[in-house]
């Protein structure tokens, strides 16, 4: 084999290597949009002004798992919640079997008709790693999909599918 063949075929290993480093899948949290409008973080002002008066509002004190880890008000539209602090705002929970809520990407909207299938397509990687859990509570099984939303955070996109559609999207802080 000749020397420039030899020198190739190494920085192309060595390419290859690196870039398998660099392949996990991430859904930006930078780049979501509740209903188009309302970005992973907001101001109460803002999700008032776009979403409405909340069913409700209620306060909580996170021991772990709160995105500002400080008591919080948690803005509830049906089951979708939004934590706050002090007048800053994040994503918790997004209910899509309602029909009220999608999920706006750079690439995509999620809705209630969205298939393991249609994720699959952007993050084949993060759906070929999906399992199946049983709910506890109602004893329904859901396909759980689990996505960074950052390069090397340990916070999680999990998104539920049930009958192969998506009902639930959560932004998941371990403790």
């Amino acid at each position: 084999m000749s020397k420039k063949l030899s020198i190739f075929l190494i920085l192309i290993l060595a390419l290859k290597k690196g870039n398998a480093q660099s392949s996990v899948e991430v859904l930006d949290m930078d780049s979501v949009y509740v209903n188009g409008v309302i970005p992973f973080t907001t101001s109460v002002k803002q999700l008032i002004e776009k979403l409405g008066k909340p069913d409700s509002i209620v306060s909580r004190n996170y021991d772990c798992g709160g995105y500002f880890e400080k008591p919080v008000e948690v803005y509830c539209y049906g089951q979708t919640r939004f934590e706050s602090f002090e007048d800053e705002v994040v994503i918790r929970e997004i209910f899509f079997d309602t029909g009220k809520f999608n999920l706006k990407t750079t690439t995509q909207v999620w809705t209630d008709k969205t298939t393991l299938k249609d994720v699959g397509r952007f993050f084949p990687q993060a759906v070929n790693e999906s399992y199946d859990w049983e709910n506890p509570s109602n004893k329904k099984i859901y396909r759980i999909v689990r996505i960074q939303p950052k390069a090397n955070y340990d916070d999680l996109w999990v998104l539920k599918f049930y009958n192969g559609k998506l009902v639930e999207m959560e932004y998941w802080i371990p403790c």
